[in-house]
């Protein structure tokens, strides 16, 4: 192992002296290879920087660098490594790079520092480095940077490297500068007689001796808060320069403290989250009295005690580094707390305003993207003001520090994008210096974060901007086409390949954004199209061949104008596809090849432009290119799927035909073509059509889909994959049965349940039935009307409830259904049942909460039963929802089902009374809750049918009271309802069965006639073809044979032909009761009345 050896800062003498360097350095000196040593001992990694400096921020721009890996032994000194000339204010550093150690850093000096040119002699003083090495990383490499500021040239002799073995010191890495020489000779704080006092611009935790780093790993933290908080209460001004190295002492302590608790944290796997939170509570200590330390210094200097008390900006710097990383949340509160106080003593000029940008663009929360903003507008301001022009410019990095700040947020924040946006608009905009323009870098990221921030609303907006892009950099660089350096080489932002994949990203990101849009925009395909094409012209013009055209580009424009179907659009995608093929075929762009997908797109648009036979057609042509040897449009699954599923969707009467012809073909495809076959997205198509055939009442579409099912299941098990049903495909089956109904119904689909159910348990773990499945069971069950089958339908129930799985819980559906059942079987005790479920989903308190479909449903079956107890039921279930004991308000067709439970009473004296008494609670019910939404006509509608069943003998008085309270209601606006024609019709046929004397029924005819006339004058009102047999019938019923009489019918008969509405019924009316002479006259015919056709009749009267 090497013990002493002597690097020189000139690339020769490292040459002469490391002769076993694997290369030399080129004659600029930047790099030496690592040296081969077999040694088994720690490595340290010396690299010595020779820099340059702007003179208005802190940041070093690294011109060279030489670099040599040194076995490391304990107690190795290298001497003499060279008289380095410190370059500008920034010096030379030294960096020994590594992992895993505890590494404290000492540097001395020895005399007063001279000027000495490079490689000089002079008196210099000697950088110690002191490692710890722990017992389980002998291999470990340590990580120290040492860098010297001053202004002078000063001289470094030698650096002390020294190992010492420690335990559980954790990982330590330190960013260390050395601060300004002084020669006012005051202080020797370090004890060995050397002029060391360390003034205003000495940066960041210089440590002492050996023996004090020692003995303050070993204080305890409550040790240290103690002195923080002796040396906070110290009365301002009393601070000395011991005082002063020990606020350095302690804001180390913290620093450590809080980089090997979290080096711990993180290689113990985070110790759990108690030990987690007790961590990062103590750092979110730590670093917060680290800023106290860092104010009061602030303080001391602000009331006149600078000559012992220092201060650089660089130590908020680094106290604004470790606030972001212990808290990233409190960072850019506390950074912003942090400069107000560091402005009370510092020019705006001297503060590291780019550096503080670039700490907070990595916290990645919106308070830090605000704090970069306002920090960014600040520097904007001041490089505007003359005393400030030449300093502390906001270069380009801190510009995309400020855009990535919200880049990185944009997800979370609506607003991100046009921030982003905003910052680059400005920067584009900056007129205060020529140096600092915007790169493809800052293009992209501020589009990304538009993107990021509002998707595809921002597409128009995302185009527009990277139109701009390349409107700028045509103007910043001259006509690219001609000058003699490519947009590479202009734009100085990172390699040719990283230039390209910014430049495709942005053309890709906005072509997708706008692919997106499109759906709801055209313009978007519009510019989708334009895009394109200025592609096409840029790959032979602006950026060579930066920007690639291949069919992924082509095919997600052929997307965008897929969204927007229309002949236009088609016919635009064609002449693309056209385009790619004259490219592809003359050699001009390789990539622009024709493929399955391309030809998919354009299916899509023919299917959504309702253009079933287009698609069709696109689909066969494909077959016959592929079979003239065009293996790129070779059709897929998707191709056959797509053109199935679109005759599925159709209404056409041949669907189902041309679906049959497709899937022929398909089979006949897939014998050549393995990987071609019917998959289970095809029989979903199919298993579509047959449910609507079901739904229109073709019984055999059931029968049809459990064949599907077993031909799928049947192939699966021979091997083909594609064809493995999953639980929608059972539900698909079981929905088909359920919507055909029939006595079967109920018993099919508990078989098709009972087999999905033995295939999960044999270990198909797609096919567990699932609530929606089950739900289409019940269905079924409904459906087939019959005892038994609500019988089965409630045990399916029951056996959803006591399974206690997540999976198959029963929710509100599945408890309407089973009532549904009930209602529809008829059966003796079906109420009772209903009742009974309906009370035990109000006891409920989940998905399975009963809502007003529920309630609907129930009433609606006390409604349809002719259980005597059905009135008393639903007075029950309706006293409970306008009390507002449950959650749900009766709505219109809960009225009307009690009202139908009255109508069907066989207490017929009492239907009366009952019918004015709900409508009147309906009427107080509105007026409580202030709000309808529902029209109650088909309410008063069914009062007034009531009434006509009634034993009521004035029952047209009672209609015309039910019909004056319904108009005033809704004229009040304390109801909707709106007399319609078959509220009118009601009135007439109640009219009709009056009873009473001659003088009552006169009255009640005369009632008729008027709710007649009412029709007949209202302008949103005619009568219907239930009108005019209506009051024949109250004639029949009202009138008698006199000449006067004779004549009402006459004239009612004119009406009727007048308004076309002369039927088959209204003959058959006449015919029963008018006398045969009257009739001849009134029909016009030679024939019997009641031979009498309608095709005999004026066609003027039908």
């Amino acid at each position: 192992s090497i013990s002493t050896t002597t690097i020189a800062t000139s690339s020769s003498s490292i040459c002469a002296n490391i002769t076993r360097s694997s290369t030399c350095p080129n004659p600029t000196g930047h790099h030496v290879n690592a040296i081969h040593s077999h040694d088994e001992n720690p490595k340290v990694r010396i690299t010595c920087h020779c820099t340059s400096h702007h003179n208005d921020r802190h940041r070093h721009y690294y011109q060279g660098r030489t670099k040599l890996i040194i076995p490391l032994s304990h107690g190795m000194t290298l001497n003499k490594i060279g008289s380095y000339s410190l370059l500008s204010t920034s010096g030379t550093g030294i960096s020994v790079s590594g992992r895993n150690l505890n590494t404290c850093l000492m540097v001395k000096r020895g005399g007063k520092n001279s000027s000495s040119s490079a490689g000089g002699g002079g008196g210099g003083g000697t950088m110690t480095f002191t490692t710890h090495v722990t017992a389980a990383t002998d291999n470990a490499i340590t990580n120290i940077n040492a860098t010297d500021n001053s202004d002078s040239k000063a001289n470094v002799d030698s650096i002390k490297i020294q190992t010492k073995p420690v335990v559980d010191m954790g990982i330590q890495n330190h960013n260390n500068d050395v601060g300004r020489n002084n020669d006012d000779g005051d202080h020797d704080y370090d004890g060995d007689g050397d002029d060391n006092h360390a003034p205003n611009n000495r940066l960041l935790w210089l440590q002492e001796q050996m023996q004090h780093e020692k003995q303050q790993q070993q204080q305890s933290l409550a040790e240290i808060n103690q002195q923080t908080k002796h040396i906070l209460s110290l009365p301002i001004g009393s601070f000395t320069s011991n005082t002063m190295e020990q606020c350095l002492r302690l804001m180390e302590y913290y620093t450590r403290y809080t980089s090997t608790h979290d080096s711990l944290t993180h290689v113990s796997g985070g110790g759990g989250s108690s030990s987690s939170s007790t961590v990062q509570d103590t750092m979110y200590h730590n670093a917060n009295q680290m800023t106290h330390i860092l104010k009061r210094i602030i303080e001391e200097n602000l009331n006149g005690n600078s000559s012992c008390v220092y201060f650089h900006p660089a130590m908020a710097e680094t106290v604004c580094l470790y606030w972001r990383q212990v808290s990233p949340m409190h960072c850019p509160v506390k950074t912003l707390d942090i400069l107000q106080h560091v402005r009370s003593i510092v020019q705006d000029e001297d503060i590291p305003y780019n550096n503080i940008i670039s700490i907070l663009a990595k916290c990645r929360n919106r308070h830090a993207a605000l704090a970069v903003e306002g920090i960014l507008w600040k520097m904007i301001e001041l490089q505007q003001q003359p005393q400030h022009m030449n300093h502390n410019h906001a270069d380009i990095v801190t510009y995309n520090s400020a855009i990535s700040s919200w880049m990185h947020i944009a997800k979370s924040e609506k607003d991100a994008g046009q921030r982003a946006v905003a910052i680059l608009n400005r920067l584009r905009d900056d007129t205060t210096t020529i140096f600092v323009k915007p790169n493809i870098l800052s293009f992209s990221m501020a589009l990304t974060a538009l993107l990021r921030a509002e998707g595809c609303r921002a597409a128009l907006q995302a185009e527009d901007l990277l139109q701009e892009f390349l409107s700028f950099y045509r103007h910043e660089n001259g006509d690219w086409t001609t000058s003699s350096s490519s947009p590479v080489e202009n734009f100085r932002d990172g390699s040719a390949l990283q230039q390209q994949e910014h430049i495709q990203r942005m053309f890709d990101n906005v072509l997708e954004a706008l692919c997106q849009r499109a759906e709801v925009d055209p313009e978007a395909a519009e510019r989708a199209v334009r895009m394109l094409r200025y592609m096409e012209s840029a790959t032979h013009d602006l950026f060579g061949e930066m920007v690639i055209v291949d069919c992924n580009t082509y095919n997600m424009v052929l997307c965008a104008l897929a969204k927007q179907p229309s002949t236009s659009s088609i016919s635009t995608m064609q002449d693309i596809m056209s385009d790619m093929n004259h490219s592809y075929e003359s050699c001009r762009n390789d990539k622009a090849i024709v493929n399955t997908q391309t030809y998919n797109t354009l299916i899509k648009a023919h299917v959504k432009n309702g253009d079933n036979k287009s698609a069709q057609a696109t689909l066969y042509k494909m077959l016959q290119l592929y079979d003239r040897g065009n293996d790129h449009v070779r059709p897929d699954s998707l191709s056959w799927n797509l053109v199935i599923e679109a005759h599925a969707e159709s209404a056409h009467e041949k669907a189902a035909h041309n679906i049959s012809i497709i899937l022929d073909k398909m089979h006949d495809f897939g014998k050549k073509h393995p990987d071609v076959q019917p998959d289970k997205v095809t029989m979903s198509s199919v298993l579509k059509i047959l449910v609507r055939k079901a739904s229109n009442g073709k019984k055999h579409a059931g029968k049809q889909a459990v064949q599907i099912l077993d031909r799928m299941i049947e192939a699966h098990q021979k091997g083909n994959r594609l064809m493995k049903p999953d639980r929608v495909i059972f539900s698909s089956v079981i929905n088909c049965i359920a919507k055909c109904g029939g006595k079967d119904a109920g018993s099919v689909a508990i078989r098709i349940l009972n087999r999905m159910q033995n295939m999960y348990k044999d270990g198909d773990l797609d096919l567990r039935p699932d609530t929606v499945t089950i739900n289409t069971t019940l269905s079924a069950l409904a459906n087939t009307e019959t005892r038994e089958a609500a019988r089965r339908s409630e045990h399916l129930l029951e056996a959803m409830i006591t399974g206690n799985d997540p999976i198959m819980a029963p929710n509100v559906k599945s408890y309407t259904l089973v009532i549904s059942a009930w209602a529809k079987s008829g059966a003796k005790e079906s109420v009772e049942k209903i009742e009974k479920l309906l009370l035990d989903m109000e006891k409920v308190d989940d998905e399975a909460k009963p809502n007003t479909v529920t309630y609907s449903t129930v009433l609606n079956a006390f409604a349809k039963s002719a259980d005597p107890s059905s009135y008393d039921r639903a007075m029950r279930v309706l006293q409970r929802m306008e009390s507002g004991a449950i959650d749900v308000i009766p709505n219109s067709y809960c009225y009307a089902s009690v009202m139908e439970c009255i109508s069907k009473s066989s207490d017929k004296e009492s239907i009366c009374l009952k019918t004015i008494t709900l409508l009147q609670r309906l009427i107080q019910q509105n007026k409580k809750l202030g709000v309808c939404r529902d029209s109650y006509t088909v309410v008063f509608n069914t009062a007034i049918k009531a009434i006509e069943r009634s034993s009521q003998e004035k029952k047209d008085q009672v209609a015309i009271q039910i019909l004056t309270l319904m108009k005033e209601a809704n004229e009040k606006g304390v109801i909707i309802a709106t007399p319609n024609v078959r509220t009118y019709n009601s009135v007439i046929r109640a009219c009709a069965f009056t009873k009473g004397s001659n003088s009552d029924k006169e009255a009640a005819f005369e009632t008729a006639m008027n709710a007649l006339r009412d029709i007949r004058s209202s302008k949103d009102l005619s009568p219907d073809l239930f009108t005019y047999p209506a009051i024949f019938r109250a004639g029949e019923e009202l009138l008698t044979f006199t000449d006067v009489n004779l004549e009402r019918f006459r004239v009612l008969f004119q009406m009727a032909c007048e308004d076309g509405l002369v039927d088959a019924l209204l003959l058959k009316n006449m015919v029963n009761f008018l006398p045969n002479t009257f009739l001849h006259s009134l029909l016009g015919t030679e024939k019997e009345p009641s031979e009498v056709r309608l095709n005999d009749l004026p066609s003027a009267w039908r």
